[in-house]
């Protein structure tokens, strides 16, 4: 390995030496499905569990997702 010609900034988790071979070919795998969004059903189970984690009713159960982009 060289050594790099720039400070590596470990405070933002960065990898001088890139993503992981097998890492890669995860997310190769899985770009074909970012479009679209999970199964329906997915979204009742998981209120169900957390109803279930917390020990409310599952009508009281919302939830609530944002996404962000820092630039």
């Amino acid at each position: 390995m060289t050594q790099p010609t720039q400070p590596i900034r470990l405070n933002s988790n960065e990898n001088p030496m890139g993503p992981s071979p097998l890492a890669m070919q995860s997310v190769t795998q899985v770009l074909s499905q970012v479009n679209t969004y999970p199964y329906p059903e997915m979204l009742v189970q998981l209120r169900e569990v957390i109803a279930a984690t917390w020990a409310t009713a599952l009508p009281l159960t919302t939830l609530c997702w944002a996404a962000a982009a820092w630039g």
